[in-house]
């Protein structure tokens, strides 16, 4: 591929944390892309890489990540959520790369920053409030410190006394918070579950129909499961891929702008398109059911 269709694929695929993840996977510093825009951010990438075999190994990241770009049917395979380790001394080969998609595909937001809490790490400086970046934030820094082996081994730790429910299981785990409250805060609210209820969802704008969706108890909605594996750029992203006016979907809130946005696909069939494209974007999830 030509650095012009990196660019293009980029510029128009990618938000501007998905961008930032890409420096994560490829070893880079990223952490000079702050209040840059998406195109400095793309041309810092690009330049960065440089040499043709590092523009080989993106092209490989992108194929994996968005692979109807490419013509690559999305196989069952590349949906699988990262294997859990059955040994420590599995979980210590992890590489940084794997410690991410272990910790995307299997912790939410609010079990995150307790691992954060309990490594001692202060978030306040991270780049990014979404899990995306947050994960992403906390592996370089932990990295950093050299303690990358503590993190192996606490995860080990984690997952073999089933401390924290899978995001696999069937049971809700609590919604996310800001990353920027008290730890304290977040253990000691951290097995509080609110029985899920349709009057704590706001009501989509008048101008759309409710979105037919039954919230199940102990489930999350599919627009919610959007509202935590999205940023608000990353939606907006995911509106302009299916050539939506996210403007002219605007709601109370981020929740009912989704809402109005998932009728808006129902009433111009282009929810199973959605759908695709959220499964590519974001394999690790097991989406709910439009």
């Amino acid at each position: 591929m030509q650095e012009e269709q990196f660019t293009q694929i980029l510029n128009k695929h990618f938000s501007i944390e998905e961008l930032q993840t890409l420096f994560f996977k490829l070893n880079l510093d990223y952490s000079q892309t702050t209040a840059k825009s998406k195109g400095q951010v793309t041309e810092m990438l690009l330049s960065k890489l440089g040499e043709s075999d590092s523009l080989d190994k993106l092209q490989l990241i992108l194929e994996k990540e968005r692979p109807h770009l490419f013509g690559i049917a999305s196989t069952p395979e590349k949906s699988q959520v990262f294997p859990i380790p059955q040994s420590k001394d599995a979980f210590q080969q992890l590489s940084r790369v794997e410690l991410f998609h272990l910790m995307m595909s299997h912790l939410a937001f609010s079990q995150v920053q307790v691992i954060a809490f309990e490594m001692m790490v202060d978030d306040k400086q991270f780049i990014s409030a979404t899990l995306l970046g947050y994960v992403r934030d906390l592996i370089v820094e932990i990295d950093k410190r050299g303690e990358l082996p503590l993190l192996r081994n606490h995860l080990s730790t984690v997952f073999a006394d089933k401390k924290f429910k899978s995001k696999q299981d069937t049971t809700r785990t609590p919604k996310r918070s800001s990353p920027r409250n008290l730890f304290a805060k977040i253990k000691s609210k951290f097995n509080a579950q609110p029985a899920a209820s349709k009057a704590n969802h706001p009501t989509p704008s008048p101008n759309f129909p409710p979105f037919e969706t039954a919230i199940v108890e102990g489930e999350l909605s599919l627009a919610e499961q959007i509202q935590q594996y999205f940023s608000i750029a990353e939606f907006r992203t995911l509106c302009f891929d299916l050539n939506v006016d996210w403007e002219m979907l605007k709601g109370a809130d981020h929740l009912a702008t989704i809402n109005n946005f998932l009728s808006h696909c129902q009433q111009h069939g282009q929810t199973e398109e959605l759908r695709l494209l959220i499964k590519t974007e974001r394999p690790f999830v097991t989406w709910a059911d439009a």
